[in-house]
């Protein structure tokens, strides 16, 4: 069965002009297939053209698990330039998370080496002094039952970064697998691409709205 239909897939654009197209990707939707099957965002991306010869392109990567912010290039040198942007360090990325515990310092920032020891197609991260070094940026934003919203901005983007990063120092995001012991049957990830901004010639700044799981916290949460 379909997830969406145009109408609703349409409701998900954040921005649209004749170069990009930046959608909130809804959470346990993958970009494109993998060993996984199932449906992927790219069985969509026929409906997401609005006049262009060929399907729009992401320009970088967000985990199936994660909601939020994707940007898409509608050409190939579109696409080219804002691969370019990511790769001058002149994109930057806030996200939100809901994670378990409430770190020891309330902002900070998290510098530990990645490395990914699983296979193609199933990353696995664990924190390896011969891996590459991952920075992030937290802060806390609120607290509610032993568990915390906390923005995160990477200063990289290693695979996995911000899961293992929060995981490490005692405070796993709430639903994740792999790296927070959570059933893949249970709560879906509270990992959300809140803002991407694009320091090109003309900066380009997308705001994600939050997803109904994060509105619920934070409708409960004490605010610092």
């Amino acid at each position: 069965m379909n997830r969406f239909s145009e109408a609703t897939l349409h409701d998900q654009i954040l921005y649209l002009d004749p170069n990009l197209l930046v959608i909130n990707k809804p959470n346990r939707m993958p970009i494109y297939p993998g060993p996984g099957g199932g449906e992927t965002l790219a069985d969509y991306l026929p409906l997401l053209r609005f006049g262009a010869r060929k399907n729009p392109a992401a320009v970088h990567r967000l985990d199936a698990a994660t909601s939020g912010c994707l940007i898409l290039g509608r050409s190939k040198g579109v696409r080219r330039t804002l691969s370019n942007l990511f790769g001058e360090g002149l994109v930057e990325k806030l996200y939100w998370a809901v994670v378990q515990n409430r770190p020891m310092h309330t902002q900070g920032m998290i510098e530990l080496p990645l490395k990914d020891v699983g296979w193609p197609g199933r990353p696995r991260v664990k924190v390896r002094s011969s891996g590459k070094m991952g920075r992030t940026l937290f802060q806390e934003l609120g607290y509610f039952n032993q568990q915390s919203l906390l923005a995160l901005m990477p200063c990289n983007g290693r695979t996995h970064q911000l899961r293992v990063h929060c995981a490490a120092m005692g405070c796993p995001i709430v639903g994740d697998p792999i790296y927070g012991g959570a059933h893949r049957d249970g709560p879906d990830m509270h990992l959300h691409a809140r803002r991407i901004l694009l320091q090109g010639e003309v900066p380009h700044s997308f705001i994600a709205p939050a997803p109904q799981h994060f509105i619920e916290f934070m409708a409960q949460m004490t605010p610092l």
